[in-house]
């Protein structure tokens, strides 16, 4: 889960305007809350595959005060495109049923 989430996080980092950033399809990503994305502009993420958030409540990233991070952060960013090839390819599984 978290080694998925710094990988994405560091994806995040490294994207400019007019990159893409691929989340292949055929597979699930298993990630922790805790993913930010921060400046982007003019990028498309393009999720083909499925990531799945844990739903091990004990694992999940916190703020050094103990606050619980956010399943995905997008901040100080404009004109980001979330997209899949297909209709029914790309899903977010939030797992919410454990927090509620």
């Amino acid at each position: 889960g978290q080694q998925n989430t710094d990988i994405i996080n560091f994806g995040f980092q490294k994207l400019e305007k007019g990159d893409k950033l691929l989340i292949p399809g055929g597979k699930t990503f298993y990630v922790n809350g805790g993913i930010t994305a921060t400046k982007l502009h003019s990028v498309t993420i393009q999720l083909e595959g499925t990531l799945s958030y844990l739903q091990d409540i004990k694992r999940w990233p916190r703020t050094s005060g103990g606050k619980i991070l956010p399943c995905f952060d997008m901040i100080d960013s404009e004109n980001v495109n979330v997209t899949s090839s297909q209709r029914g390819k790309g899903i977010i599984n939030g797992n919410g049923q454990v927090w509620w």
